[in-house]
């Protein structure tokens, strides 16, 4: 079995051969800690060179031609995709499994390794706690060279794990946005680096590997392309990272057809929702919720204003769809995934939720075989 710490000893190093890319005005520009755009202040996704070998081996490991980093071992732990006896033609895509019970174990998996390639050791980040637990898990188990600050509002306290010499808990009086700016000042103020949030595109890069294994999955049990793709969101920042994967996936000719989007919140913190049903180009005032409360604690962020705009893009451009999912229909999910014998979070269970909302009203986003995206296994 691989030492888990074998995978820092390598020194990892930024591929030469990838580029940032601006999601608004494609200005292309070398990897580096600049996360957003410095021409237009727009997110930015990695490109890559063209690659049509076959690929090897397991879990992210096998996707280390369309990831951005040499000299690096990256985790060959996967998940599994289920097909639900309870609704017809969905299949659940389990990332609830992984190291830390949540998908965010693939998003540190990328980002902390890049950071450390690019001369970053100490680590600033807020989060509702699947984001941090994913560093604070990297600090303790892989990386004895990472140390992490972690920003937490006093009500998602106990959903921090991962907790060692090399993390310190900083427990904020303050909602999840004003957590998240108090972070970013005490990074600037102290000279460190801030995670970067929804503008880390190494971030993205890590979540991307959960849609392209379920895309390889699903074909395999399939033979044919997913239809749709479903994931409850916060910022969105897996929207994002998913799109890359479909385009990547096209490019590879493994689909014949971009899959519909599916965007998931809960109706008691739903601004993304609200603001779209609104015809908003934006998160206005009207459209935020301040101090949110849901069951589905891993999505209670109540303005997203950055991320919002690219979320339209994905969700119009594959005629996907955003809904809001009430609490009963977050309780009834949830009690038919753990039927199925997946244990699944309220934020999780919510894409089930969408799914059979969006079908009662025969929205053509549901149609057909798609896969819900089950991101994380404790609420």
């Amino acid at each position: 079995m691989l030492d888990p710490t074998a995978i820092y000893k390598t020194e990892p190093t930024v591929r030469k051969d990838v580029k940032f890319e601006c999601l608004s005005c494609k200005l292309q520009t070398s990897p580096s800690l600049n996360f957003q755009c410095v021409q237009c202040g727009g997110a930015q996704k990695i490109v890559y060179p063209a690659y049509s070998r076959p690929l090897q081996g397991k879990g992210m490991n096998r996707y280390a031609p369309l990831l951005p980093l040499d000299r690096h071992h990256w985790s060959e732990t996967s998940s599994s995709l289920q097909k639900l006896s309870s609704d017809l033609d969905v299949w659940a895509k389990n990332d609830g499994t992984l190291p830390i019970g949540n998908t965010k174990f693939r998003q540190a998996a990328v980002a902390v390794p890049a950071f450390m390639a690019l001369g970053v050791h100490h680590l600033v980040v807020a989060s509702t706690g699947n984001s941090s637990n994913s560093y604070c898990h990297a600090a303790r188990t892989t990386y004895p060279k990472l140390s992490v600050d972690v920003f937490v509002p006093e009500s998602h306290k106990s959903r921090i794990q991962y907790l060692g010499d090399r993390v310190t808990l900083r427990i904020q009086q303050a909602d999840f946005v004003e957590t998240g700016e108090r972070a970013k000042r005490y990074a600037a103020a102290n000279g460190h680096h801030s995670d970067g949030g929804f503008f880390n595109p190494f971030r993205r890069e890590g979540l991307k590997t959960a849609y392209l294994e379920a895309i390889e999955q699903f074909l395999e049990q399939n033979q044919c392309s997913p239809d749709f793709f479903v994931q409850a969101i916060s910022s969105g920042m897996g929207i994002i990272a998913a799109y890359s994967a479909f385009q990547e996936a096209l490019k590879l000719r493994w689909i014949d057809h971009i899959p519909a989007m599916i965007a998931v919140q809960q109706t008691s913190c739903a601004p993304v929702v609200n603001a779209y049903e609104r015809g908003h180009s934006t998160i206005e005032d009207l459209d935020i919720e301040r101090n949110p409360k849901g069951l589905a604690a891993a999505i209670l962020r109540g303005n997203p204003v950055a991320s919002y705009p690219y979320l339209v893009q994905v969700i119009e451009s594959t005629k996907g769809a955003f809904v809001a999912v009430d609490e009963n229909e977050l309780r009834a999910s949830k009690s038919t995934l753990a039927a199925e014998g997946i244990q699944a979070c309220f934020a999780a269970a919510a894409t089930l939720a969408g799914v059979r909302k969006l079908r009662e009203s025969c929205h053509p986003a549901a149609e057909g075989k798609g896969v819900i995206m089950i991101t994380g296994s404790k609420d």
